[in-house]
């Protein structure tokens, strides 16, 4: 057994605040908590650790994108500049993946055109490979030339291309992506693998839900954790897609066995798209493009059999969901479930006044991602003034159901503390206009803490992640310094975590 301690003392949760000197761990789980004196002296124990720095649980991140987040580490990040400067990078920075040269992805609101660049732009400095560069948003991406001719004879059809832009949208260009990422041997599968678990365990996040994954990465990472020690534990959402294309590889794929730190929680299902480029599905036409409304990616039909495979397997429904027609979309099916409190809405991004009482009585697990407060600085001129307090309401959300943080990393950075500060502050330090409209749904440090671990647990289906009581997972962070300590809570951002024990 391993005894463990802090000077500065252990969380052990959050809500209630719960708070001790040591703890044991025997065999991946807590047995025993308590004051050290009295631990100490607790026969059995091999191994002692005593760390100076204050510890808590491990942060459960049950929305992020592994493969996406391990490619993209990889691959030169691309922000500030202008096109020009950021395709004369490219040049030297692409990550080739099978014929294609593939970017990090882009955020246009930090290049001086404050928008993504089109195919003659691309062709100019990388036209002898199929190119494509993905919007930071991860629904909207662009390629050169000759990936659109590539892209045509791939997706059999001009949808969801805009042949004259470059420009590629939502299912056509994840159909794409599922492509190019075929054509990525099993070493640069691992190679990303390890890489983006190497990040989340600098940063202090010990389990994940993946929130989309195809069979071929799911197989690819069942080989991964069958060769290597991994510290975080992952539980895989598998795209609807891989259910109505293969649905009895998806059968054998959840009946076969994993490593005990690996599984199948769900099913995932993109009803729309996202607010930056437009394609998140509005009840109402966007405020700054008259006649636009957004996209809808899937058929009820479809969802309801998701729906039922689902419950008729034990796995868990995850639902896209950011515009409040997408909402209304996914409350609807839920309508029909036998237990919709198991099930998941991931975003909901805009929430109407009268969509608060199904959500009430439905009580989805709500997951949602506090940093797009930072990053979305247009969505005012995006929903415009009467919309904008419908927009990321945690607070009242948290009243009603559950509600867990999450990154959708690499879309938001993985750092628990960055995701943390915009929960809690609602980008009213860091210039977001609309932040005083609705500061009231901003979350306090502990209702954050909470949310961001057990609310977590409670997401992914495990009842032992995000805490550290007798019969938890012995997760723990180390914090460079104590979250509930921080005087100014602009610094609470600056406040690293790692992962020390697991």
């Amino acid at each position: 057994m391993k005894l463990i301690a802090s000077e500065q003392g252990i969380y052990l949760l959050f809500k209630p605040l719960v708070k001790t000197e040591a703890i044991i761990v025997h065999q991946d789980q807590v047995v025993a908590a308590g004051s050290y004196e009295k631990l100490s002296t607790m026969p059995g124990i091999n191994e002692e650790t005593v760390f100076k720095k204050p510890l808590g649980p491990g942060f459960v991140d049950s929305h992020l994108h592994l493969d996406s987040l391990g490619f993209e580490a990889l691959t030169k990040e691309l922000h500030g500049g202008n096109i020009p400067s950021i395709l004369e990078e490219l040049k030297h920075y692409c990550r080739k993946i099978g014929e294609w040269k593939v970017s990090g992805r882009l955020n246009p609101i930090y290049l001086e055109e404050g928008r993504m660049p089109v195919r003659i732009e691309i062709d100019k400095y990388l036209g002898n490979d199929p190119v494509l560069i993905v919007h930071q948003s991860g629904h909207v991406g662009v390629l050169n030339t000759l990936g659109v001719e590539r892209a045509l004879t791939i997706l059999g059809n001009s949808e969801g291309l805009d042949v004259e832009t470059g420009y590629i949208y939502e299912s056509s260009l994840w159909k794409l992506l599922a492509h190019i990422r075929s054509q990525a041997g099993e070493g640069e599968l691992a190679e990303a693998f390890s890489k983006g678990f190497e990040i989340l365990q600098n940063n202090g996040v010990s389990a994940i839900g993946l929130a989309g994954i195809r069979l071929k990465e799911l197989e690819a990472l069942l080989e991964f954790y069958k060769r290597e020690k991994v510290a975080v534990r992952t539980y895989a959402y598998v795209l609807v897609d891989e259910l109505i294309n293969k649905r009895e590889e998806l059968r054998k794929v959840l009946n076969q066995e994993y490593p005990r730190r690996l599984s199948v929680r769900g099913i995932k299902i993109l009803i729309d798209g996202a607010l930056g480029p437009r394609t998140a599905l509005l009840g109402s036409d966007y405020s700054d493009a008259p006649g636009a409304r957004g996209v809808c990616n899937v058929s009820m039909v479809t969802i309801k059999e998701a729906l039922k495979f689902s419950e008729e397997n034990g796995l868990q429904l995850a639902m896209h969901a950011i515009g409040d027609a997408a909402l209304d979309i996914a409350l609807d099916a839920l309508k029909s479930s036998a237990n919709p409190r198991i099930h998941r809405i991931e975003h909901a991004s805009l929430v109407r006044d009268d969509q608060l009482e199904p959500i009430k009585a439905l009580e989805p697990i709500i997951v949602v991602q506090p940093r797009f407060i930072l990053s979305d600085k247009w969505i005012l001129s995006r929903v415009g003034p009467g919309r904008i307090r419908w927009v990321y309401r945690f607070k009242t959300l948290s009243r009603i159901t559950t509600l867990v943080l999450s990154t959708d990393s690499p879309v938001e950075p993985v750092a628990p503390f960055e995701t943390i500060y915009a929960a809690i502050t609602r980008g009213l330090k860091d210039g977001i206009e609309y932040g005083y409209d609705h500061s009231s749904e901003a979350l306090s440090i502990l209702e954050a803490l909470d949310s961001y671990t057990r609310g977590g647990a409670y997401a992914l289906r495990d009842e032992r992640l995000g805490c550290l009581l007798p019969g938890c997972y012995g997760d723990i962070v180390e914090y460079s310094e104590d979250p509930l300590k921080v005087k100014n809570i602009g610094e609470i951002r600056n406040i690293n975590a790692r992962l020390v024990s697991s």
